[in-house]
């Protein structure tokens, strides 16, 4: 090994370096992380996809007819019809099922998953049939991705 990356002066450089990337890019990734924390509700009522997940005990507690719980299902809310647009499988199959239901009040936080009701907050967690903690809604991409990329139909 070369008595350069032994020296002091490629230690300096190395840091010099070192400290110019956090300078520069850790501001960058700091304002992604930022700007990430979007509003779920906001973005969920403008049809951003999402992920939904129900929690086992729901399922333990038969509050949830057809659907599987641990399983991720994908859902927008389309403004124009006032309907949520969900896709996952249901009754305990592995085919996956779209369907649109318009039974969820015209609120934020609202959401139909396959006809079940159900609401969520801002930290994007469920609240099914007065059960808290019910499960989680996220957003399906990150928002850099959202913002670059749009996601079809």
């Amino acid at each position: 090994m070369s008595s350069f990356f032994r020296s002091r002066s490629f230690s300096r450089l190395f840091f010099k370096l070192a400290c110019f990337g956090l300078a520069f890019f850790g501001p960058f990734f700091a304002t992604l992380r930022i700007l990430d924390n979007s509003d779920i509700i906001e973005e969920a009522r403008r049809g951003a996809w999402l992920n939904i997940q129900l929690d086992p005990k729901l399922c333990r507690a038969n509050l949830v007819g057809v659907l599987q719980c641990g399983v991720s299902y994908r859902g927008r809310y389309r403004p124009s019809t006032n309907s949520w647009q969900v896709s996952g499988p249901v009754n305990q199959s592995a085919q996956v099922t779209t369907a649109s239901y318009s039974n969820a009040p015209n609120q934020a936080g609202s959401i139909s998953i396959f006809g079940l009701l159900a609401n969520f907050d801002r930290n994007g967690r469920l609240k099914v049939r007065g059960v808290e903690n019910a499960g989680a809604v996220s957003f399906n991409q990150p928002l850099w991705q959202r913002a670059f990329f749009s996601e079809t139909d």
